[in-house]
C-alpha cells in the first residue's frame, strides 16, 4: 500500500534525505515504478506464471499464504521461523494514524486502482 510506504519513509526520516523529496515526488516515482512493473508483467506472462497479491492480504489471510505456497510447490506451515504475520501486521494501516491526511488523500487520488480496501 503506497500510503503505508509513504508513512514509513516519513517515520524513519527518509523523506527529503533519500530517493523522495516530498509527497509529489513520491507519487511520481511510485507511478513510474508501477508502470515499469506492469510492463514487466505483460512481457513475462505469455511464458511464465505470475501470482499477484498484496502484502496486506499475505499478512492478514492464511489462505493467501497457502496460495503462495501452492503456487511455489512448497508445503504450507502456519508457524514459521521466517515469517510471523503478527509482527508484519503492525506495518499494515499505519497511514490511518498519520497526522497529515492531506498527503494521504493525494496518494489515494493517485493510486485508487492499487489501494487495498
Amino acid at each position: 500500500d503506497p500510503r503505508d510506504q509513504y508513512v514509513d519513509l516519513v517515520t524513519h526520516g527518509l523523506l527529503n534525505s533519500g530517493a523522495y523529496k516530498d509527497v509529489d515526488d513520491f507519487i511520481n516515482k511510485i507511478a513510474l515504478r508501477n508502470e515499469k512493473m506492469q510492463c514487466d508483467i505483460n512481457a513475462l506472462q505469455p511464458n511464465y506464471s505470475i501470482l499477484l497479491l498484496t502484502f496486506e492480504d499475505f499478512v492478514a489471510k492464511p489462505e493467501t499464504r497457502m496460495r503462495v505456497c501452492e503456487f511455489l510447490g512448497v508445503s504450507y506451515v502456519e508457524k514459521s521461523k521466517y515469517f510471523d504475520h503478527t509482527q508484519s501486521s503492525v506495518n499494515v494501516g499505519q497511514y490511518k494514524n498519520y497526522p497529515n491526511q492531506d498527503e494521504i488523500m493525494l496518494i489515494e487520488k493517485a493510486f485508487p486502482e492499487i489501494l487495498s480496501k
